[in-house]
């Protein structure tokens, strides 16, 4: 195949400022479950075009509608309306450039893709979430018209949409971050960047731990810089090595400021055994409420290792049981500990997990547990699993007891897709997985909260090898790619 890069190079295209009111029609009106590939086609003849938007965009929903780009054309652009899930499965981006040439201003759609809505706003069009009963407002005949978008984008208000052919009124929601709010009031990230420069860099807090954790952390400093993504990355000390200077555990301002930035990125730190403080780790996952560890376990080209082909995510309860750290001495002889498990916390994580799944077009989630042995306490997580599940049908549900989930991971990995679990349970079973893609070095890890999110390498912090040049950083990168793909907050 020849590229003839020269001509088919061409600038990417800009979104407009946000208007107060947007007037146009529907352009395409479209089911659950449209994908990207729906969108924008990936097949070999239009790959040398990947950087020629224009003329991908003449190929936009042709295998759904082949009038859309016409229709589009005709109307000076206008609106998409979707069904569940919209914009599932590839993260391209041509999937939301390719509208935004044609000028689609805003998507209405039940629920969309993760991914694919981080892309339309990061390309300035509105994802705009309809109720189930709305969806037939919507007909390719009619004007629409939206209003009061410059307040409403800015304080969190649902949008209200008119059909001016009829007069008739729905409201559709969208609810941004502040960084959010300012890429769809600028038109786009490139936009807001241009305009705003330094201002518009996002901020996020870097802890570089102990032993190698400072050179893995320099590595992704380096990285982002090389790649010009837009990250001012703020440096705090937590561990090990600056309790033994300064005899506390965090940097004053490190709490602060991830309460401000929202997330941070953190290398290994080391933990006292036996003796000494509390895991830095549990110490910040229960401080910002960080309930769902998210950890993909996935083969890499070119790593030795027993298996081939795995990719499996292993989600785990991040909050309580036996890392709650209730235990006492009882006389001189006798420690006593308690696990400690709530159906608060238990529908939470197995709700995340389902959502997971079904946002990422997982088949299968799998609950560990042993409650056969522990009737209250597991017995509590696997209720919630089953009540949970039910909410999702079209998702296999699968529950094995802790110790045969060992074996059968040893056995046969590729039989499983998502993995549910209480603390305990998932940071052994999540170790275990490391270990089939080669070990903790290809294993990064997501602490997601319903406001906070920290992301972590987690290997340890080897000290016997820090200074000597010859550690990978693939932890910290893989969770920094973690960090833009793998890890939603779903909650509800």
């Amino acid at each position: 195949m020849k590229f003839i890069w020269d001509q088919n190079i061409k600038p990417v295209p800009r979104g407009d400022k946000l208007p107060d009111t947007f007037k146009g029609k529907v352009c395409l009106k479209v089911g659950d479950n449209i994908s990207t590939d729906h969108i924008v086609p990936s097949d070999s003849k239009l790959l040398p075009y990947r950087s020629n938007v224009p003329h991908l965009a003449k190929f936009s929903f042709c295998k759904v509608d082949d009038q859309f780009y016409n229709r589009c054309i005709e109307n000076g652009g206008g609106f998409i309306v979707g069904g569940d899930n919209y914009g599932q499965g590839s993260s391209r981006e041509h999937a939301a450039l390719v509208p935004n040439y044609l000028k689609i201003k805003a998507i209405f759609a039940i629920s969309f893709a993760r991914i694919h809505r981080s892309n339309l706003i990061n390309n300035g069009i509105l994802p705009l979430v309809i109720n189930q009963k709305d969806y037939d407002f919507f007909n390719d005949q009619d004007e629409y018209e939206l209003i009061n978008l410059l307040d409403s984008v800015e304080n969190n208000k649902d949008i209200t949409v008119i059909n001016k052919t009829n007069n008739q009124t729905i409201t559709a929601k969208l609810k941004l971050s502040p960084r959010e709010k300012t890429m769809i009031q600028y038109g786009g990230l490139l936009n807001a960047i241009k305009e705003l420069g330094g201002d518009f860099l996002m901020k996020a807090v870097l802890i570089p731990g102990d032993g190698i954790g400072k050179e893995i952390s320099q590595s992704v400093v380096d990285i982002t810089k090389a790649m010009n993504l837009d990250i001012e990355w703020v440096e705090y000390q937590a561990g090990a090595e600056y309790a033994a200077k300064t005899k506390e555990v965090f940097e004053p301002g490190l709490v602060d400021a991830i309460k401000e930035y929202k997330w941070a990125l953190k290398g290994p730190t080391a933990t006292p055994i036996g003796t000494g403080f509390r895991s830095v780790n549990v110490a910040l996952r229960q401080k910002f409420a960080t309930y769902a560890n998210v950890r993909p376990i996935r083969s890499f080209k070119g790593i030795d290792s027993k298996y081939e082909n795995i990719d499996l995510v292993m989600i785990r309860e991040n909050t309580e049981d036996l890392y709650k750290g209730i235990e006492y001495m009882v006389g001189d002889d006798v420690a006593h500990g308690i696990k400690l498990i709530t159906r608060e916390a238990s529908e939470k994580i197995c709700r995340y997990a389902f959502e997971y799944a079904k946002a990422n077009g997982r088949k299968k989630v799998t609950a560990i547990h042993k409650a056969n042995i522990m009737k209250f306490t597991d017995g509590l997580f696997l209720e919630c699993f089953r009540n949970v599940g039910k909410d999702y049908p079209e998702i296999e549900k699968q529950e094995v007891i802790i110790d045969n989930m060992c074996m059968q991971l040893v056995l046969r990995p590729e039989t499983f897709d998502v993995l549910v679990a209480p603390n305990l349970y998932g940071d052994i079973v999540s170790d275990l997985c490391a270990g089939l893609v080669g070990g903790l070095g290809f294993a990064p890890s997501g602490n997601i909260g319903d406001e906070y999110r920290i992301y972590e390498a987690v290997h340890g912090s080897a000290p016997d090898i820090a200074g000597k040049g010859i550690v990978s950083a693939v932890s910290m990168i893989e969770a920094i790619l973690l960090a833009a793909k793998y890890a939603p907050n779903f909650t509800k």
